[in-house]
């Protein structure tokens, strides 16, 4: 294995978030994207988001950034048509990418833009690959991988710039992962063919039936929820659950067409 898997990726764009949280409903405020082109650097894009909510003091002592620092700087709306060209057609990696992804998704639907179905993204993260061999942080993955300090951790810039750093030497050290990028981000994050949205919360059973697959209604049928636990459907679409999670949902309720497995 080495660093020639990178240069056959047509576009590769790096993405590291800092958020007002640890949930996928919390809010950006500072996006950093690289952009690559068959391995090489096209774009750097950093920008400090404000969140249009308070920036809780315990995360502030993580990243540094307070609601003064984005009192004066854009709303995710007004940069998210530029964040999706940039992340379009593109294979995304980043440090447990997942999260930032599934927060960048949120955000696009606030903004009323399209959801980002994870399923139609390929994803590399270098966390995913260091955790199957040696679980540790983007910190200690710099100092082993890289062979420094990684300076400037919690700024956005800073970890992605480190993280594409780390996923080359990754590449470069361990022998045993697979040889084409398509391969790669299957390695990172496997489809799982059973999940009916880009999620766990719905998953087909062996019969091709649509179920729940979590809480206190797991293995029933969608069918049956929507005619015994309407108010289980309508908990679901008042809260932060992925925005195709509910429109499954929505459909269930209105009698709409549903997704069928394909063999």
């Amino acid at each position: 294995m080495n660093l020639e898997i990178i240069n056959t990726i047509p576009k590769l764009v790096g993405i590291d978030l800092e958020t007002t949280g640890c949930s996928f409903s919390d809010r950006i405020v500072e996006i950093a994207l690289l952009v690559y082109e068959y391995g090489e650097l096209k774009e750097t894009y950093v920008q400090r988001v404000n969140p249009g909510i308070h920036i809780p003091e315990e995360t502030t002592l993580i990243h540094g950034i307070k609601d003064s620092d984005v009192a004066d700087k854009p709303s995710f709306e007004a940069i998210s048509d530029l964040v999706f060209t940039r992340i379009s057609n593109a294979v995304l990696f980043g440090y447990n990418v997942k999260f930032d992804f599934n927060v960048l998704s949120q955000e696009m639907v606030r903004a009323k833009k399209s959801f980002l179905d994870q399923k139609k993204y390929q994803l590399l993260d270098p966390f995913v690959i260091w955790k199957k061999h040696d679980p540790k942080t983007l910190g200690n993955a710099y100092q082993v991988f890289c062979n420094k300090p990684l300076e400037g951790a919690h700024g956005a810039l800073a970890d992605i710039s480190a993280t594409y750093e780390v996923l080359q030497s990754q590449l470069t050290s361990y022998d045993d992962l697979p040889e084409s990028y398509a391969e790669l981000c299957n390695y990172c994050y496997p489809k799982d063919p059973s999940w009916v949205c880009s999620s766990y919360h719905f998953i087909f059973d062996k019969n091709g039936i649509i179920i729940c697959n979590f809480g206190k209604n797991k293995r029933t049928s969608l069918e049956k929820l929507v005619k015994e636990q309407l108010n289980f459907c309508k908990w679901i679409l008042g809260k932060e659950f992925p925005e195709d999670v509910k429109d499954l949902v929505r459909k269930a309720i209105n009698g709409e067409p549903l997704p069928v497995q394909v063999v």
